[in-house]
């Protein structure tokens, strides 16, 4: 959890020291061990590096660094997974190392393998390497945008750094906002994977590099997805074994940290998996022991009360553990978020942070979590579309089992009719029709539709949504909603709100399901192996049999939080919010549209009818817009 920052001034001119040091400033908290910089290429070029040291090696390493000619300079926030390859890998390629660091392997792999060195590279990482040799810079984000990459390009300056106000601020440009993603984020749909709510301040997109030298910029793809990658075995346990191998690699690799590894813990299959591995690791040697708790939010709500699966993990295990009670936060905390980020705030779900701040007094400086198990192991219910082509009924009709016991675990009545017509019917009809049916039974057509006609018209919203998938040339339809997963915007969008939030706390949060070599074995493995015969992420319950307690391993469904969205509203003002909206006086929302809206998410509420999940989304969002909008463009609070 470190930070960077880089001026990169394409016209020559030198850069001036207090310039780099104000970006720095911007990220100080990033920074509870050092703060550097280096100024080179004839004073044109500024990189600085906000270090928070969070594994063994990155004691011995002072950001930035540079090669032993001083024409290579690099500035990296990140952790480089497969240093057991890439060391040899390099030697074997003729490289001296200087030392073990992943600096040392990051630039080693620049000089041998050049543009190609991040396809190399496994791990979490946003990259800037000054060459100057050819002075031209090489900058990288990892596959799945862990870690953020924010940037300002003109013809004359190159700007980029770790979060976007320290961006937004040295680019010195004029505050606009960027009506695309502003209307993307109000439908509930952040697709797009370059774009910020600010115009001309830009995300490098995940699994993409970029060169940018004095009279060229170049920005390409290095990784992705193959869809004629196939793995396949006899047997449901080789699937399993394989699975659990990997599984226990990418949780090892995370676990290389100093002071003390916290664990999100939830209840889910996910997070009780990830933890269960890492006490496993620790007890037969794989990785040195060292301090390790967990921390769970409890609620008390019966629809997201998943305290009883917490204390099944917790008996079996034996593990350290803290629990938090829900703090809901009000108007104040969410507008300081949005003066602090000048973005959206925080996720209202995330944890309250009590636990998180005595760890991190106490020296815990990484954290685990349970994220991505949904997006890669659980399955498409667009498989359904795939089972009726193929005309495999009766696995249909067992898929269909599987989305009821979900949705009962969940506290829904499920009727199969509605259920297949659902998953099965409808994503294989028109969409005009689709729109039609909805309009005819009363449903909203889009979750844009509180958008001004106008606005939805300027930035062709339905081409920012759904202009992107029909590029995606899938084998199947579950193939392509895990597609989705990969080039989607929101994963990265999530990943970069979630890294702040850590970041305040002084922790640098990983994720062993989003690991490269993980994503790619899943993405491989046959739809059965997600959506099983009788219950979803298949081939992982058969992993984890035995290593977390059954209650766990076999539950369906998963808490639903909804409510605490809508606690969020209540303490924002509830009607009193959004009865005068600056977004609705900016043209960009219909007011009255989203006061009868709210109104219908109050009277659910009220009546506890569950219809307010629905509800309680994109009213979140609109308020997250809000407070933006008055955080960054001086509207009263």
């Amino acid at each position: 959890m470190s930070g960077i920052a880089a001026i990169f001034n394409r016209d020559g001119a030198p850069v001036a020291p207090e310039a780099i040091d104000r970006m720095l400033a911007k990220i100080a908290h990033r920074g509870r061990d050092s703060l550097g910089r280096w100024i080179g290429g004839d004073g044109q070029i500024a990189l600085g590096h906000a270090t928070m040291r969070t594994t063994p090696e990155s004691i011995r390493e002072e950001q930035p660094y540079r090669d032993e000619t001083g024409s290579i300079a690099l500035t990296f926030d990140g952790r480089i997974d497969n240093r057991d390859d890439m060391i040899p890998a390099l030697i074997a390629a003729g490289a001296i190392l200087r030392n073990d660091t992943d600096a040392e392997i990051i630039l080693r792999a620049y000089l041998v393998w050049g543009d190609e060195a991040p396809l190399k590279l496994i791990g979490d990482f946003a990259m800037v390497i000054w060459d100057g040799r050819n002075r031209r810079l090489f900058c990288a984000r990892d596959p799945f945008g862990v870690r953020p990459f924010y940037y300002h390009l003109s013809a004359r300056t190159f700007v980029c750094g770790t979060e976007l106000r320290e961006v937004l601020d040295a680019s010195g440009i004029v505050r606009q906002p960027n009506e695309g993603m502003v209307a993307e984020y109000l439908a509930g749909a952040v697709t797009n994977r370059d774009e910020t709510l600010f115009a001309g301040i830009m995300r490098l997109p995940a699994s993409y590099c970029m060169i940018v030298s004095a009279d060229d910029v170049r920005i390409r793809r290095y990784f992705d997805l193959d869809f004629h990658k196939k793995i396949r075995y006899r047997t449901d346990d080789q699937y399993a074994e394989h699975l659990l191998a990997i599984m226990k690699e990418t949780v090892r690799v995370r676990m290389r940290a100093i002071g003390g590894i916290e664990c999100d813990l939830s209840g889910g299959l996910d997070s009780s998996s990830i933890t269960a591995l890492a006490m496993g690791l620790m007890r037969d040697g794989s990785v040195s022991a060292m301090p390790f708790e967990t921390v769970t939010t409890d609620f008390v709500e019966p629809e997201s009360d998943e305290r009883h699966y917490v204390d099944d993990v917790i008996a079996m295990l034996g593990v350290t553990a803290h629990r938090d009670t829900v703090e809901i936060p009000g108007l104040s905390e969410r507008w300081e978020q949005a003066q602090r980020y000048l973005d959206v705030p925080d996720s209202g779900t995330a944890l309250s942070g009590t636990s998180l701040r005595d760890l991190s007094q106490r020296g815990f400086r990484v954290s685990l979590g349970g994220a991505g198990g949904d997006e890669w192991l659980d399955g498409s219910s667009s498989y359904n579309i795939d089972l009726l082509k193929r005309l495999r009924f009766l696995t249909l009709v067992r898929a269909l089992r599987i989305s009821a016991a979900v949705s009962r675990a969940e506290g829904s009545e499920y009727s199969y009719v509605r259920g297949f017509i659902r998953s099965t019917v409808l994503p294989m009809m028109p969409e005009n029709l689709v729109n039609s049916l909805k309009k005819m039974t009363g449903r909203p057509v889009s979750d844009s539709m509180w958008l001004t006609p106008a606005l939805a018209r300027r930035v062709d919203i339905d081409q920012r949504l759904h202009g992107y998938e029909r590029q995606i040339k899938a084998p199947t339809n579950a193939q392509f909603d895990e597609y989705l997963a990969f080039v989607h915007g929101w994963p990265s969008f999530a990943f970069e709100i979630v890294e702040r939030t850590y970041a305040w706390e002084g922790f640098e949060p990983r994720h062993p399901f989003w690991d490269r070599r993980l994503v790619e074995f899943a993405f491989a493995m046959p739809e059965e192996q997600r959506r099983g015969p009788n219950q979803s992420k298949f081939a992982m319950r058969n992993a984890m049999r035995g290593l977390i307690p059954e209650s766990v391993r076999t539950r369906f469904g998963k808490g639903d939080f909804s409510h605490v969205l809508v606690q969020i509203i209540l303490k924002l003002g509830g009607a009193e919010f959004f009865r005068s909206l600056s977004i609705a006086q900016a043209g960009w929302v219909d007011g009255e549209k989203i006061r009868s809206l709210y109104a219908k998410a109050e009277a659910a509420f009220i009546a506890n009818d569950r219809a307010f999940r629905g509800y309680a989304w994109p009213l979140t969002g609109i308020a997250d817009i809000e407070l933006w909008y008055r955080a960054a463009f001086g509207s009263a609070d």
